[in-house]
């Protein structure tokens, strides 16, 4: 894994007016965070990876952090036209580029006054 970065929005309404929450989580180190992917559809995730955290209210940057995060999970992947899709237990991803040498995941999920975007890259070791 070599890049990580993911964007909460809500917007919600506080006496009258809009509040638009922001949370912001930028991968800056990796630790021996990889991912196998097996012959018979399936794939591990193991290490670690550091990030900051931000968090905005109304573009006010309100609380920062940096923390570190397992990366340890498994899930099957499958192949739909012309798409690759990731499924863990609790989402499902797109491969966005695939190349001989690097692959670029995606999530973004819209539920009426929220929104979530995930991005994931990697390089083949």
């Amino acid at each position: 894994m070599t890049f990580f970065r993911s964007q909460e929005t809500y917007n919600e309404t506080v006496n009258g007016s809009t509040v638009t929450r922001v949370y912001l989580e930028e991968g800056t180190a990796f630790n021996n965070a990889i991912f196998v992917f097996n012959a018979n559809g399936t794939y591990t995730s193991s290490g670690t990876y550091t990030y900051d955290y931000e968090e905005q209210v109304n573009g006010v940057v309100v609380d920062t952090d940096t923390d570190i995060d397992s990366l340890t999970s498994s899930g099957t992947y499958s192949v739909v036209g012309n798409s690759i899709y990731l499924s863990d237990a609790d989402e499902t991803f797109e491969v966005q580029t695939l190349t001989s040498s690097n692959m670029t995941l995606s999530l973004n999920e819209v539920d009426g006054d929220s929104s979530y975007e995930l991005e994931i890259r990697f390089t083949k070791q």
